[in-house]
């Protein structure tokens, strides 16, 4: 996967123990996009010796030390030609990172999971307003806070492990995304859904979506290559695909 900086994203800077955060929009033509940015702090500097650390979105909320709340309630399909737009979805965080040669180079990563799903043989003359997936017990993280200094990554192989402190804020017994009336294609709809990891296995799920006349429709979550149930297994900064089928009507 590929992700890129648009013009008025907005990243959150904090220095380690010394200070509040600071809010850095991202200045890009319009229209463009890139995978790389340059900033200067304008009248802000980063001061030789310090630590800071970097996330994205900027909450304007998240002065609470060193820790960055983020909510998983509120997610959203958003789809911008042929890419999705996760900005709001999905948490990155850059740990602590020092000034070098006054200058500082943050690598930001996306700290939980996501997950591609694709809902296959709802009927094809509605639209769909959303996708929930149901655990057996409230284990699904809708809030947490990150202690974003606490960030580290391990290179094992060609997989980078993430590990960063969290505390979970409140849980649910679902996960659910907003699909923007959202219409099959080839008989298909695609989400992309940050995914919070608890540490174990969340074991088996079930899937309901509600169309735009309020009808349900309850699915088979499946691996995505296969006809057997999805292994929620989930690790931090891990992408994972799987398949709904089998939908029927109800109540």
């Amino acid at each position: 996967m590929k992700f890129w900086w648009k013009s008025n994203d907005v990243m959150g800077i904090f220095p380690q123990g010394k200070g509040s955060q600071v809010e850095f929009p991202i200045e890009l033509e319009e229209g463009t996009l890139a995978d790389k940015v340059k900033f200067d702090g304008g009248g802000w500097a980063f001061k030789g010796g310090y630590t800071y650390a970097a996330y994205y979105p900027y909450n304007l909320l998240s002065n609470r030390g060193n820790k960055i709340p983020f909510s998983y309630a509120e997610q959203r399909r958003n789809i911008v030609g042929n890419d999705f737009d996760l900005n709001g979805n999905v948490l990155f965080v850059a740990g602590p990172t020092t000034v070098a040669n006054g200058a500082i180079n943050f690598v930001l990563y996306n700290v939980e999971a996501l997950l591609r799903v694709d809902l296959y043989g709802l009927p094809t003359d509605k639209t769909y307003k959303s996708l929930s997936l149901y655990a057996e017990d409230e284990v699904i993280p809708q809030e947490k806070l990150y202690n974003i200094f606490s960030l580290n990554t391990v290179q094992e192989g060609s997989s980078t492990i993430v590990t960063i402190d969290d505390e979970v804020v409140t849980s649910k017994n679902y996960l659910k995304m907003d699909l923007q009336n959202a219409a099959p294609v080839n008989n298909m709809i695609r989400v992309w859904m940050a995914f919070p990891a608890i540490g174990t296995k969340y074991g088996s799920f079930k899937a309901v979506v509600e169309d735009s006349d309020g009808n349900l429709y309850k699915g088979d979550v499946l691996a995505n290559n296969t006809e057997l149930s999805f292994n929620f297994d989930i690790k931090r900064h891990g992408k994972y695909a799987a398949k709904i089928k089998n939908f029927t009507l109800t109540e």
